[in-house]
């Protein structure tokens, strides 16, 4: 139910609700084949909470999530 709420696509799909808004959603990192370097690799999820520890908006407010798709 939630997830089609969200129009949640993968498994993993994350959303980061921040002060009841969605402010982040997409794939946890940048290399959904596993096998980029550490330094290029980017985890916007990690970022993202950062940035709002921080008191900034997030950066990246959305990306292509990737896993298995969600069978309804």
């Amino acid at each position: 139910k939630v997830g089609k709420q969200y129009s949640a696509k993968t498994t993993p799909h994350m959303f980061i609700i921040h002060k009841g808004k969605i402010v982040y959603h997409g794939g946890i990192d940048n290399d959904p084949a596993g096998n980029k370097a550490d330094a290029d690799r980017v985890n916007y999820v990690d970022q993202a909470l950062t940035e709002l520890a921080a008191g900034k908006e997030v950066s990246v407010p959305e990306s292509k999530p990737y896993g298995c798709s969600v069978k309804y």
